[in-house]
């Protein structure tokens, strides 16, 4: 996901540097919303890791 954001801010600064700002927000928008959900994703990662660690150790 990383990759994707990168790709999409890049195209994001050609995109204003042409002078398509709507593009370049929409771009930027987009990546925005990778990062997001790629920070959600790991929230949610680790959050299952911690409640799987008491049962792995016997805590149940």
């Amino acid at each position: 996901m990383r990759l994707n954001a990168r790709l999409l801010a890049g195209r994001g600064e050609v995109a204003a540097a042409m002078g398509e700002l709507d593009l370049a927000f929409k771009l930027k928008d987009m990546g925005s919303r990778i990062h997001l959900e790629n920070s959600d994703f790991r929230r949610v990662e680790e959050e299952l890791r911690a409640s799987q660690r008491p049962s792995e150790l016997g805590w149940n």
